[in-house]
């Protein structure tokens, strides 16, 4: 970089680009010659009016792009036509940019993946950080390229360190808190790129492939609760799909509700009469304990359309948790007949 400003495009959205965002328009150093706004899926489109006002009120050209759309030839040509130092990504990107687009820059597509590379490449990071675990989370600053998340990582010329940040995940944390304090780290990061691109400093090293681990993407369908799970795994799984992603679930007489809260009860009674999913304990203060594979979950929060104290809904120590295909079965046969003993009788 030659001037006294970094030229920078920036894409993405949702909220982890929020104060990213905020503190570049901020930066008088900063010069943002466009910015393609991802427009999110339903859970993230109150956010994008917030980053198209920070864009307006900057003086800055933008667009909207829905997710996992393709890019028009228009935006293809904006952004091609842009011979600056960097493509920023910052939060949430869907779409493919073409290779043309970043060879047009002098450092490339540069953004946040949301793991330590080359470990945890691929869909919902943050998720299965705390799904299998960790004690701690990663952002890691690297180079787009056209195998996923496998581009170049970001060091410091200056002193031969990757440019990334840990983040400990408390045993008593959930997913909204972990993500709360990862929009803050993925701000100072974004500025931290911006600070080696201005010195002239940044360098690329390859990743180690021998090295990489992958994660498949998570739906709705993928919450439910296997019983059988130890009580620690089945915490972690709980704490990790809770609000804002869709809940890890169970049924009760095989209608599904979701879990919000758990704990794991201290000092319990030691059960070698155990069958997980078993309801053992309905406590005075609303919540419910409930077997597991090793030990007993206490669940604190629910929802079955509506939040509901668990106590409430799982009125029962005789009944297991989990959905029994048998007797739903007999009940559609049994619907089913009562059906065509109508048909006939008409």
């Amino acid at each position: 970089m030659t001037e006294n400003h970094v030229k920078i495009i920036l894409v993405g959205g949702g909220e982890r680009s929020v104060p990213a965002v905020k503190s570049l328009v901020e930066r008088p150093d900063v010069k943002i010659h466009y910015y393609l706004i991802q427009k999110g899926r339903s859970d993230e489109k109150t956010v994008y009016p917030t980053l198209q006002e920070l864009a307006t009120d900057a003086g800055i050209e933008y667009d909207l792009h829905p997710s996992g759309e393709s890019l028009s030839d228009e935006q293809i040509d904006k952004l091609q036509s842009f011979s600056g130092d960097a493509i920023i990504g910052s939060g949430i990107w869907r779409a493919y940019l073409p290779e043309r687009v970043w060879e047009a820059t002098e450092y490339g597509f540069i953004a946040n993946h949301g793991s330590l590379l080359p470990e945890y490449r691929g869909w919902a990071n943050i998720n299965w950080y705390m799904i299998n675990g960790e004690s701690e989370y990663g952002l890691q600053a690297f180079q787009l390229s056209n195998d996923i998340d496998a581009g170049k990582l970001v060091y410091d010329e200056q002193d031969g360190t990757p440019l990334n940040v840990t983040i400990e995940i408390d045993e008593e944390m959930y997913i909204s808190d972990l993500q709360t304090e990862v929009r803050r780290k993925h701000a100072e990061q974004i500025n931290d790129i911006i600070d080696l691109l201005k010195r002239d400093t940044i360098t690329f090293i390859k990743q180690d492939e021998s090295s990489a681990t992958y994660c498949c993407h998570r739906g709705p369908e993928d919450g439910e609760i296997d019983w059988g799970d130890g009580t620690r795994e089945i915490y972690n799984f709980v704490r990790a799909q809770a609000d804002p992603y869709p809940g890890a679930y169970s049924y009760y007489n095989n209608e599904k509700f979701k879990i919000l809260r758990a704990d794991i009860p201290e000092d319990m009674d030691d059960y070698v009469g155990r069958i997980p999913g078993k309801i053992v304990e309905r406590n005075a203060d609303g919540t419910v304990d409930v077997l597991t594979g090793d030990g007993v979950l206490r669940i604190e929060e629910i929802t079955v359309g509506k939040q509901k104290e668990p106590k409430t809904f799982l009125d029962s120590v005789r009944n297991t948790l989990g959905y029994d295909a048998q007797s739903r079965s007999q009940e559609l046969e049994s619907k089913l007949e009562e059906l065509t003993e109508k048909v006939k009788t008409n």
